[in-house]
């Protein structure tokens, strides 16, 4: 147990719609008691500030959402080869030196929800390119899928930094995009925003899904999202994001701990459906 309560949080804008924070706060005690988490809404102009200053506030961690998993790279001094190969961050832990390492388990929770409920792994299509669209791809190409297909809305945004898998084909949204490569997916995944918060009654796809298919949404709340209930309408299976988030919530608090120490997930994804 550590002598002084432990710093921790969760860094990104808005962060109105998360979870985490009360997640976190109600299993705390049973690992790490006096220990406190803190919600960071911080805004881009303020991010290397925030960063900078990690150390000087004795943060022991914290994680990382929209719109920062990907922007925080610069400032730290390493990555666990998961993140590497993702390239983004989802938890940072601060050394007992002060260095900065980030980690990602957004990959790991995802391939792990995913592991055995998949009847076919030929095509997949995630929909965004950005952080946790990386740590989709990257869960796709180990379960493996042949063909793994990102919506994007800007092709120049995947020159930055290479995509974890050599099967990525991109394409651009639009209509005739989504039909195409939609229809015979066996797997579409929504990694990006919309259903939640401001865009709560918005779907990130028009292209229904059918009988057969699953669609994965990673927004967590509502449950199901608008998108989700129009795909479980016609037919298809649905799936939520709020096991990804408890399984990457224990694997972010293993990390925080001073000690080795398997974190059960199970407790997190009841908390997360208490609080939902």
């Amino acid at each position: 147990m550590n002598p002084t309560p432990t710093f921790l949080g969760i860094l990104g804008v808005p962060l109105s719609h998360s979870l985490s924070p009360v997640m976190f706060r109600t299993l705390l005690p049973r690992w790490l008691p006096g220990a406190t988490y803190h919600p960071f809404a911080t805004k881009p102009e303020h991010l290397e500030a925030f960063m900078k200053s990690v150390q000087t506030v004795g943060l022991r961690g914290f994680n990382v959402t929209i719109p920062y998993k990907e922007a925080v790279i610069p400032y730290l001094d390493s990555l666990s080869p998961d993140a590497q190969e993702i390239g983004a961050v989802n938890c940072v832990v601060v050394e007992r030196d002060g260095s900065l390492v980030g980690h990602n388990f957004d990959g790991p929770a995802f391939l792990a929800t995913l592991s055995g409920r998949l009847p076919r792994t030929n095509r997949a299509v995630v929909l965004g390119s950005g952080g946790a669209a990386r740590a989709v791809v990257w869960a796709l190409d180990k379960l493996g899928f042949a063909d793994i297909r990102v919506l994007t809305r800007s092709l120049g945004r995947r020159q930055q930094r290479p995509f974890p898998s050599t099967k990525v084909r991109f394409q651009q949204y639009g209509e005739a995009a989504q039909r195409g490569i939609v229809v015979g997916a066996d797997l579409v995944v929504n990694a990006t925003p919309v259903g939640q918060g401001e865009l709560v009654d918005s779907v990130p796809i028009n292209t229904r899904l059918t009988q057969g298919q699953l669609a994965y949404d990673l927004v967590y709340a509502p449950y199901p999202t608008k998108w989700l209930t129009s795909a479980q309408d016609t037919g298809a299976q649905i799936f939520g994001g709020l096991e990804m988030l408890a399984r990457q919530g224990a694997l972010s608090l293993e990390q925080w701990l001073d000690e080795e120490k398997d974190i059960p997930w199970q407790p997190f994804l009841g908390v997360l459906e208490l609080i939902r």
